[in-house]
């Protein structure tokens, strides 16, 4: 398991500002600095120290959990009983994930498919460890605060489709919508980043979000099955910056449950 510390994310940070000044320049002088950026990027993964943090997952009887449902997003698979979760890596990283989430940071979770990214996310929405969902307008209205904690998950690619969808003549939401509808929960998390067009439309909303429920202290997921250093040219600064002020990366390098399991 990697587990990014402060100096690795300020590496990442800069080096996520150097690719963005590098798509601005010319073919020529882009390929000279796009080669010295990669260079320092892959020599800064490799230095990311390991760290182990052994902790159970939760000491609570697993019907106290909160539900976490399918109108919300969620696949079956994760809304139901579930076995608890199993290796000790896997158990370590949950363990540093879970106080990022609850003080409202932002988790980054890549690496190897099928070593239980998603089930991580689904673990602390099950755990109710979040923040309450945002009231909007709370503060100029005096009204009552939100008491209620949701977890929603989208996919990227869902995320998008729905903003592309509000382009419709007859569309009854607009963009605004869509964007209000997910800065409100206690809890987002965003799948398969991988699968997305990466755009620069997709990028500014995606940086657009994910800014806003970082400046109202509402916890956001990130999963994407990428290296760190495909995560760090496919981010962009101001998210990489986000994450390296209160947030955490970890690597998902252990092998697939799924595979383990046939």
């Amino acid at each position: 398991m990697s587990i990014t510390t402060t100096g690795d994310w300020e590496g990442l940070a800069r080096a996520a500002r150097e690719q963005e000044t590098v798509r601005r320049q010319p073919a020529g002088a882009a390929a000279t600095v796009l080669g010295d950026f990669t260079e320092r990027l892959e020599a800064m993964i490799a230095a990311t120290p390991e760290e182990e943090v052994a902790a159970p997952i939760s000491e609570r009887p697993r019907r106290s959990w909160y539900a976490i449902h399918a109108a919300h997003g969620w696949p079956d698979r994760y809304t139901g009983d579930l076995d608890d979760p199993h290796g000790g890596e896997w158990r370590a990283a949950y363990a540093v994930l879970s106080p990022v989430i609850e003080r409202g940071g932002i988790g980054l979770l890549h690496g190897k498919r099928g070593a239980g990214k998603t089930r991580m996310a689904a673990e602390i929405a099950r755990s109710g460890r979040f923040p309450r969902d945002r009231t909007a307008g709370v503060k100029l209205t005096g009204g009552p605060i939100e008491k209620t904690r949701t977890a929603v998950y989208r996919t990227a690619m869902s995320f998008f489709l729905d903003v592309r969808a509000t382009y419709k003549k007859d569309s009854p939401v607009s963009e605004r919508d869509v964007i209000e509808d997910l800065k409100r929960p206690g809890l987002l998390v965003i799948d398969e980043l991988q699968e997305r067009g990466e755009t620069a439309f997709e990028n500014r909303l995606l940086t657009h979000l994910i800014d806003a429920r970082y400046g109202a202290m509402r916890p956001t997921i990130i999963i994407a099955n990428l290296t760190a250093k495909e995560l760090g040219e496919t981010l962009g600064p101001s998210i990489v910056d986000r994450v390296f002020e209160d947030g955490k990366r970890i690597d998902f390098t252990w092998e697939s449950y799924r595979r383990a399991g046939r």
